[in-house]
């Protein structure tokens, strides 16, 4: 990505989150970084404000954060996810793997009973509970 800015001014937070920018058009001028720093500082959670160049802004604009020991962009960490998030989330990659077979079958009891196909029907409706039965004794393994 290219620019026709050389540098910005920017806040963190704590963890090196990007909150804020400014575009600054001379790095080296005391009042302008003064009064840019000062903007900033109005904004929750600041930590530091620091100039970066365009190349660092743009790692920010990418998802880097600021590393706080060298102050360089860097590859945020890993989320780490409690017990619970973590069978949340596996509760709902089963929820979506048995929706549209559930779906599906539903439709199709209901297309059986309306044209009066009882064997299909029950035969639908078995199939339906060994899927619900199978979907419920996964989400019980969570547990």
């Amino acid at each position: 990505m290219n620019t026709n800015v050389n540098y910005y001014i920017s806040a963190f937070d704590k963890n090196g989150k990007r909150l804020a920018s400014n575009i600054l058009n001379n790095a080296y001028d005391d009042k302008e970084v003064k009064a840019n720093s000062e903007s900033l500082k109005k904004i929750d959670g600041v930590e530091v404000i620091e100039v970066s160049t365009a190349e660092d802004y743009i790692a920010y604009l990418n998802g880097k954060i600021r590393d706080t020991t060298t102050g360089k962009p860097v590859d945020p960490p890993e989320p780490v996810f409690s017990d619970e998030e973590t069978r949340a989330i596996k509760a709902n990659a089963i929820a979506a793997r048995y929706s549209s077979q559930v779906t599906e079958l539903k439709d199709a009891m209901v297309t059986a009973q309306l044209s009066g196909d009882t064997d299909l029907a029950k035969s639908l409706t078995d199939e339906y509970k060994a899927t619900m039965n199978a979907y419920s004794k996964e989400l019980e393994e969570l547990k």
